[in-house]
């Protein structure tokens, strides 16, 4: 993308979740872009309404609703144009500057390459006007030691001339769509403590989560690993190392991947529209809800009332550490704003300033979802013997009275509870 002056706001609203997460790598990158993406039109309209200026919607859906808002609107026929040409489209759309046609792209797009499929140029001055001077041509190599190179001189970009832009889109399409389709990498790779997964095993069999849901929960799991560890946001990058690496946090590393996995049963077992997308956003919020919490032992106190043991800073760090968290990642531009909000509802209070004392029923209904989830986790890993039915008869004790009633109340015909 180009390096823009001021901060775009685009919003993706497009049906394919291959396609979304595609486009969303490929304009990715870049500090001044704020890629949003939307789940549906209720979302979109809300956002305009609240006062959110976005540069450009790019979307495949017919938006009639929209007022004065059409003039922002970008609509792509994804059954008759190419993601190479609409990245080209879109690029031209938000450039405030197009050089003597050329345009830049981030650097992190060339490592996808060995051999480059276009003509690649560096920008330079020549009395006090950009000059252009051609570094590789179309099918040389490029490594890592070059972009290292580009990275220590402080340059965050290549250029490309302006009609090369739809074929260099549709090569970085092609090796993403392989990535984005990747299964898993390995433990190593996601520098993962191995032993998580084997302890897991019992437990996931105990509880009758199903193998597609494993799968479905591990490839999730591993992309916002993967997305972590490669962060330029250092808060992230630093809280997944921490969480798969120090061993004071082994049960709250198994408490992310129980809870994603409880989540990811729930949703897909029951009455949601587009469930994966649903159900992965919830293995996000798993990953990222408890980060802002400094200490290991603090992911025991559960409650408002259970907080109210601790003293001074340690208490209001506790009670308001869903919304730290929600905060944090927002600056991590793989983290969509859903799941941002999800995280600061994790306890049940609409913005996440504190632990409530009563459930809001202001909340989105996968905060539920989810609180059911994580309680249910954490009581099976608190105690291991502790039989799935009486813990299910806990959840229903603690969450009676409130808007969680309802998802505590459908476990048995979701998990093995007898």
């Amino acid at each position: 993308m180009l390096k823009c002056p001021v901060m775009k706001h685009v919003a993706l609203f497009i049906s394919s979740k291959t396609q979304s997460d595609t486009l969303r790598a490929l304009l990715s990158g870049n500090d001044s872009l704020n890629l949003i993406e939307i789940h549906n039109l209720e979302q979109l309209q809300q956002l305009l309404q609240f006062g959110t200026k976005f540069h450009l919607i790019v979307t495949d859906h017919n938006l009639v609703d929209l007022g004065d808002y059409n003039a922002l609107v970008f609509k792509w026929d994804s059954q008759s144009s190419d993601m190479s040409l609409l990245v080209g489209q879109i690029v031209d759309r938000l450039s405030d500057h197009l050089s003597d046609g050329y345009t830049s792209m981030p650097l992190h797009l060339f490592t996808h390459f060995r051999k480059l499929p276009v003509d690649v140029y560096i920008k330079m001055s020549k009395e006090g006007k950009p000059h252009f001077v051609q570094r590789f041509f179309a099918q040389d190599e490029i490594t890592k030691e070059d972009l290292e190179k580009f990275k220590s001189r402080g340059m965050t970009e290549l250029w490309l001339e302006k009609d090369s832009i739809k074929l260099f889109s549709k090569e970085v399409i092609t090796t993403l769509k392989g990535e984005i389709q990747k299964k898993s990498v390995t433990v190593s790779d996601i520098q993962s403590n191995e032993k998580v997964f084997y302890t897991l095993g019992d437990m996931i069999k105990k509880v009758g989560v199903k193998p597609a849901v494993v799968d479905l929960c591990d490839t999730w799991m591993t992309n916002l690993a993967k997305s972590s560890l490669s962060s330029t946001h250092t808060p992230i990058k630093d809280w997944y190392q921490r969480l798969s690496q120090d061993p004071t946090l082994d049960f709250h590393f198994k408490l992310v991947r129980l809870t994603t996995l409880l989540c990811g049963q729930h949703v897909l077992s029951t009455d949601w529209v587009t469930k994966d997308e649903q159900a992965s956003r919830l293995a996000g919020v798993a990953l990222f809800a408890d980060m802002s919490l400094s200490e290991p032992n603090f992911i025991h106190y559960r409650s408002y009332d259970m907080a109210q043991e601790l003293k001074g800073e340690d208490k209001l760090l506790v009670l308001s550490h869903a919304q730290r968290s929600s905060q944090i990642i927002t600056q991590a531009n793989f983290v969509t704003k859903d799941v941002s909000l999800l995280v600061a509802q994790h306890h049940g209070s609409p913005d996440g300033e504190k632990i409530p004392q009563k459930i809001s029923a202001n909340v989105s209904p996968l905060a539920y979802v989810y609180m059911v989830s994580e309680e249910m986790g954490y009581s099976l890993l608190k105690d291991s013997n502790l039989p799935v039915k009486d813990v299910y008869e806990g959840l229903k004790k603690k969450f009676t009275g409130t808007p969680v009633a309802t998802y505590a109340a459908a476990l048995p015909k979701i998990l093995d509870i007898t």
